[in-house]
């Protein structure tokens, strides 16, 4: 299986919807992605995207849990231009199922690929960021965010939630917000790969521009072998 990096002169039709039923697609802004001699990526141009009310998932893409349209790449796109957020998309030739098996498949250090996963906290959702293969403490994730104990979310619930596949589930343009906390260890790497919105497709991005897309708390939320990330559990600090 291999990674085949969408050029960003091509129509955004092309580069972002990988079914291509995407009912915004054909009206997309173009947008070019420049590179300097140190091979460092330029901001995007900046465009208004049309149509701010209710955003529209692509066509055709429906949860298979609750039978609603999911959101994808497009909106993904979207939400990191309107930010000025340097990004570029990966298609798989296959896609994969869920996002931590991305580092086995494509022989990625799993330290670099970004895991997103979702937690129900008392007046609030919090959204979980650590390396693919590693599952987020729910004690950690708790202290982290200030609250006294969260529980994961459900698969359908983070669907109908954040709008996308629970188990390709981008970092951001969610449709509804979270506080988002990443691990530190993902920090480490200049560059970190994540699912891209429709299932099969990646992105890649410098960390720096991750944690500032997402106003993510850097802490150490990676669950022990003992500290199992499955139930509720309270914050040590509210104890």
């Amino acid at each position: 299986m291999k990674v085949r990096r969408q050029p960003f002169h091509r129509d955004l039709k092309k580069l972002v919807d990988v079914h291509e039923r995407s009912r915004r697609a054909a009206t997309a802004p173009r947008c070019f992605l420049g590179e300097t001699s140190a091979g460092t990526a330029s901001l995007f141009t900046r465009f208004v995207p049309k149509g701010r009310g209710k955003e529209e998932g692509p066509a055709g893409r429906w949860d298979r849990w609750r039978g609603q349209a999911l959101r994808g790449s497009i909106e993904v796109h979207h939400f990191l231009v309107e930010r000025s957020v340097p990004h570029a998309f990966y298609r798989l030739e296959r896609p994969l199922r869920r996002i931590d098996e991305a580092s086995a498949v494509l022989g990625l250090d799993p330290g670099i690929v970004a895991s997103a996963e979702m937690f129900e906290a008392p007046g609030g959702k919090v959204l979980a960021l650590t390396p693919s293969s590693a599952c987020a403490s729910a004690e950690a994730v708790a202290r982290a965010a200030g609250v006294r104990r969260v529980r994961p979310m459900s698969k359908a619930r983070a669907a109908a939630y954040t709008g996308y596949n629970a188990e390709w589930l981008p970092p951001f343009g969610h449709e509804r917000p979270s506080f988002v906390v990443i691990d530190r260890s993902l920090l480490n790497a200049n560059v970190l790969y994540a699912a891209g919105g429709d299932t099969g497709v990646m992105i890649v991005m410098r960390s720096d521009d991750l944690v500032r897309a997402t106003s993510a708390i850097p802490a150490d939320i990676v669950a022990s072998e003992e500290t199992p990330s499955s139930t509720e559990t309270p914050a040590s600090a509210a104890s």
